[in-house]
């Protein structure tokens, strides 16, 4: 139930704290900032009833100029904290505390305006609040303002001022910052390519536990990319990667693994780590999963397995498992034997530029098939 006003409570901030009980329950005040909810997992509403809209009038007279509980109420309706979501409410709140230049508030208008919730969704209108907040050192309004500028939503495209945004917050350490400013550094194409640079801010991010800059380190160091070659570096960060699930990561240790590339050759550790990459969808990990049970490398040999993962990256396109899976179905190998069956696949794989295919095809075509 909620708390009945009480007018006796002294000062303004008392007074927000009584409203933010009204809303939440709340007694004490945090001076966090309440702008983190972009990134923050939907919750499910409780079923309770909006604000009647007596307390709302009660609310909006007694913190008038009080932006951080204007925010706040906004972010209970934003998430459903409390009440229903109800995002056209949350905006209410936030204009209010934007109004008064509060820059939380200005970004989650942004994100509104990004997001299309509770209004209709305008780039335009999000990169103008978002900038008034990245202004004043949001680091995400920054980070999303130069999302906008990369992508030429609501502004003009242009690399140089996404560079510029993602560059402010990923001097605040924002991962995701760092990140995306590492990629454009390491873009091919034109003359701002910058290696060393693209390296230092992946490293950052890495630090961080950012797999997808973890894996990009390794393949600089795989590929001696703005840096000296080192295979046993690149193994290194391949494995903290791909221990996160990274499944280009994971593709690539299970090739060191095999070749004994900077790491000791183990056949079966790169049977596991391309059997994971495989149960990510990678079509090339999928076929090399069913090389080794075909032949038993790494793993016990299993033709009906083997024609399993064939089967897997044929139908994705991978000629090469097309050609395989033909030659599964010509020797009867984890299937019954099927001549018509292998001379499609054959056509497949020839079709998607396997040039065994189109020999095989063209044998089987000379035979009657």
């Amino acid at each position: 139930m909620p708390l009945k006003y009480r007018p006796d409570i002294d000062g303004l901030r008392a007074i927000a704290v009584l409203a933010m009980t009204l809303l939440c329950g709340v007694l004490s005040f945090s001076s966090a900032p309440c702008f983190a909810f972009v990134s923050t997992p939907s919750r499910i509403a409780p079923a309770s009833p909006s604000m009647p809209d007596t307390v709302l009038i009660r609310i909006n007279a007694v913190i008038p100029n009080d932006a951080f509980s204007q925010c706040q109420i906004g972010h209970a309706y934003a998430e459903g904290r409390v009440f229903l979501r109800d995002y056209a409410m949350a905006l209410r709140f936030y204009r209010m505390a934007a109004g008064q230049g509060y820059a939380p508030a200005q970004y989650a208008i942004g994100w509104l305006y990004d997001s299309g919730n509770g209004v209709l969704q305008n780039p335009k209108q999000a990169a103008e609040w978002y900038r008034l907040a990245a202004e004043q050192g949001v680091e995400e309004a920054q980070f999303n303002l130069a999302n906008l500028y990369y992508n030429g939503l609501g502004v003009k495209q242009s690399y140089e001022d996404a560079r510029l945004w993602y560059t402010r917050a990923a001097k605040k350490g924002m991962a995701e910052a760092q990140l995306n400013l590492a990629l454009l550094y390491n873009a091919e194409g034109g003359n701002s390519r910058n290696p060393q640079q693209a390296l230092k801010w992946f490293r950052l991010a890495a630090e961080q536990g950012e797999p997808q800059a973890q894996y990009n380190i390794g393949a600089m160091y795989a590929l001696g990319d703005g840096v000296q070659q080192n295979d046993t570096t690149a193994v290194k960060w391949f494995t903290l990667a791909a221990k996160q699930g990274k499944v280009l990561a994971e593709y690539h240790l299970a090739i060191a693994f095999y070749h004994g590339k900077g790491v000791a050759q183990d056949y079966a550790q790169s049977f596991i780590w391309m059997g994971k990459a495989a149960e990510q969808g990678h079509t090339s990990a999928q076929h090399n999963v069913a090389v080794a049970y075909e032949h038993g490398q790494g793993t016990a040999m299993d033709f009906n397995k083997a024609f399993y993962w064939y089967k897997k990256a044929a139908d994705a396109g991978l000629a090469s498992s097309q050609f395989n899976l033909g030659l599964m179905y010509v020797k009867g190998r984890g299937v019954a034997k099927d001549l018509t069956k292998a001379k499609e696949l054959f056509r497949q794989a020839c079709e998607n530029g396997l040039p065994n295919g189109c020999e095989a095809y063209k044998d089987m075509e000379s035979r009657g098939y």
